[in-house]
């Protein structure tokens, strides 16, 4: 799941607050139409999941915005500052494997896993549907869905935008300023090296989550124009 909690500026420095809401098949919190259950592990969930605790995503960018079909973020390689550890940097230059399910359908809300020609290739790199695209069930990694703010995801397709090969790219930068999860739906389902030591973290971010929700409503109000 994603949220995108801040209009862009139209007029100048497009920016946009990230929101990137556990965002597991595993645990079923998306419409069934759109990621039913998996009988699988979800390699690239937990893979996504470690990116975001590590803050991976903020200063990133939407480098990409197709009318009626995604709005893409870039990998996190792509960001010049923060500057990235070693074992970030590793980290983000993992791969996962192609994970599809039959009836996992690419409807408008979806988050998708970007990759190359190779449908193992996926590292950070992931799109948010802005309309339906069948043509890409069973060809890559659906592993999440927009709960809120689609809205916003819509108001990147007014910008400006150019060609260049296959992508539809704005004309301004589209920052990210920040990002980072919280549990939206009951416990957290990760089977990862460590999650029994951070129920403390989690409990604490759950707690400052609270405060902040009201807060980026707030500014929704604000930057949004009703």
């Amino acid at each position: 799941m994603a949220r995108l909690d801040r209009a862009p500026a139209l007029s100048n420095v497009c920016s946009v607050l990230l929101l990137l809401v556990a965002f597991f098949a595993r645990t079923s919190a998306a419409a069934p139409d759109v990621i039913p259950k998996m009988s699988i592990e979800r390699v690239t969930s937990a893979h996504i999941f470690e990116l975001v605790s590590e803050g991976l995503y903020t200063s990133n960018d939407v480098f990409r915005v197709h009318k009626n079909f995604v709005a893409q973020v870039s990998a996190v390689t792509s960001r010049t500052l923060p500057f990235m550890s070693v074992a970030q940097r590793d980290l983000a230059n993992q791969h996962v494997p192609l994970e599809v399910q039959e009836g996992v359908r690419h409807y408008e809300g979806a988050v998708s896993m970007g990759r190359n020609d190779n449908p193992n290739s996926g590292t950070s790199s992931f799109s948010m549907l802005l309309g339906a695209a069948h043509h890409m069930d069973m060809k890559y990694t659906l592993f999440g869905k927009v709960t809120k703010g689609m809205e916003v995801l819509h108001k990147l397709e007014t910008l400006p935008t150019k060609t260049e090969g296959i992508f539809v790219m704005p004309l301004e930068r589209i920052a990210i300023l920040a990002s980072y999860w919280y549990c939206a739906h009951g416990p957290l389902h990760l089977h990862m090296a460590g999650t029994e030591e951070c129920k403390a973290d989690l409990e604490d971010m759950n707690s400052r989550f609270s405060v902040l929700s009201g807060e980026l409503e707030v500014a929704r109000k604000k930057c949004l124009p009703t």
